[in-house]
C-alpha cells in the first residue's frame, strides 16, 4: 500500500496546528482569553517555570489560541516552532537583537520597505548596532567587501518593495555563510510561503515573521478570526545552525487559495502590501 501523500499547502493553511475540540466538537479554533492557568501542583508549576516540561504559564508568553497559529504557520515553512510577537516590526527586531548587540554590524541591502530601513538606519544604531548598506543589492562582490571581523548578519528582502526587485537569495547567502554569519531575509511578498520558501529550498534554519492583519490562515468561510494578532517570530530548524533566516509579512490579497497565476498578476500592485 503506498504511503499517504503529505497534506498539500491549502490543507496545511486551513488545518495544521488544529485538532477538533473532543468535548464540543468546535471546528474554529476557540479564543482563549485568559492571562493565567491553573497547575498540577507545585513541582508542576516549577517544572514549567524551570522550563523542564512544556506547557501553558502564562498568555503573555504562551496561549493555546495563539500557540494553533504558532505552528500553522510553522507547518507552512516546514519549521519546527514559532513565537507570536505584537508586530512584524517587532518580529524583526527580535531576529536581529537575538543574534547582533551593541558593538555589532550589520550588513544590508538598501532596498527595502521604509519602515524597515529606518529600523536599521536610525534605530539599530541607538543600540550600539552599526548598519552598512550595499551599494547593489545584486552585487555579490559588493556584499563581501561590506564584511567586518564583527559583523553578526546580512538583511535583504527576496522581493523588495517597493521596488519589486528580486533578491539572489542564494548568492547572497553564500557570501554570508562564507562570512560565518546568517542572512536575514524579508519574505514579505513571498505570500507566508505560497510562492517563495526559502527554508526548503535551500535546507537551512530559517527564522521568519508574518503580519497577518487580515490573515490568510482562516478556513474557507472566515470561521477563525484573527485575535488582534500583527506579528510572528517563527524558528524553524532544518539544520544545525542558525545559518538561514526569513522573515515573512503577509497581506490578505495574498493568499493560499489562489494560483500561481493569479499570484504572478498580483505583483504589479505588492508594493502596497505589508504597510
Amino acid at each position: 500500500m503506498p504511503a499517504p501523500k503529505p497534506p498539500a499547502f491549502e490543507t496545511l493553511s486551513l488545518h495544521a496546528g488544529q485538532h477538533p475540540d473532543p468535548t464540543t466538537g468546535s471546528r474554529a479554533v476557540p479564543i482563549y482569553q485568559t492571562t493565567s492557568y491553573v497547575f498540577k501542583d507545585t513541582n508542576h508549576a516549577a517544572n514549567l517555570f524551570a522550563l523542564k516540561e512544556f506547557g501553558n504559564i502564562y498568555t503573555r508568553l504562551m496561549n493555546p489560541t495563539t500557540d494553533v497559529v504558532e505552528q500553522r504557520i510553522a507547518s507552512l515553512e516546514g519549521g519546527v516552532g514559532a513565537l507570536l510577537v505584537s508586530s512584524g516590526q517587532a518580529a524583526e527586531t527580535l531576529a536581529i537583537l537575538n543574534i547582533a548587540e551593541a558593538g555589532s554590524h550589520v550588513v544590508a541591502s538598501p532596498s527595502l520597505y521604509g519602515g524597515t530601513f529606518n529600523l536599521l538606519k536610525f534605530t539599530l544604531p541607538k543600540y550600539g548596532i552599526d548598519v552598512t548598506f550595499v551599494e547593489n543589492p545584486n552585487d555579490l562582490a559588493s556584499w563581501e567587501a561590506a564584511v567586518r571581523p564583527n559583523t553578526k548578519l546580512f538583511f535583504a528582502e527576496t522581493i523588495a518593495n517597493p521596488k519589486v526587485e528580486v533578491l539572489d537569495i542564494e548568492g547572497v547567502a553564500g557570501v554570508a555563510h562564507a562570512a560565518g554569519v546568517p542572512l536575514v531575509v524579508d519574505n514579505t511578498f513571498g505570500a507566508g510561503g505560497y510562492i517563495a520558501q526559502p527554508l526548503r529550498a535551500y535546507e537551512k534554519t530559517a527564522i521568519w515573521t508574518v503580519d497577518p492583519k487580515n490573515t490568510p490562515y482562516r478556513d474557507g468561510v472566515k470561521n477563525m478570526r484573527p485575535a488582534g494578532y500583527a506579528g510572528k517570530l517563527g524558528y524553524a530548524s532544518a539544520g544545525a545552525a542558525a545559518d538561514f533566516i526569513v522573515v515573512n509579512m503577509v497581506a490578505e490579497a495574498i493568499s493560499g487559495s489562489k494560483t500561481p497565476k493569479e499570484l504572478s498578476e498580483l505583483m504589479p500592485a505588492l508594493e502596497v502590501l505589508g504597510k
